[in-house]
C-alpha cells in the first residue's frame, strides 16, 4: 500500500491537515517502516 499525494488529499479534512500530512511523506521522518496486518 502506497500513500500518494492524491490519496492524502482525499482523506484530509482541510488544508492545514493536508500540509501536516505532506510533511510526513518525507522519508527522513520514517527511518524504519513496518507493516502488521492493515497497519503501517
Amino acid at each position: 500500500m502506497g500513500l500518494t499525494r492524491s490519496a492524502i488529499e482525499a482523506m484530509a479534512p482541510d488544508q492545514s491537515a493536508l500540509t501536516a500530512a505532506s510533511a510526513l511523506l518525507k522519508p527522513a521522518k520514517w527511518p524504519v517502516r513496518a507493516r502488521s496486518g492493515g497497519l503501517i
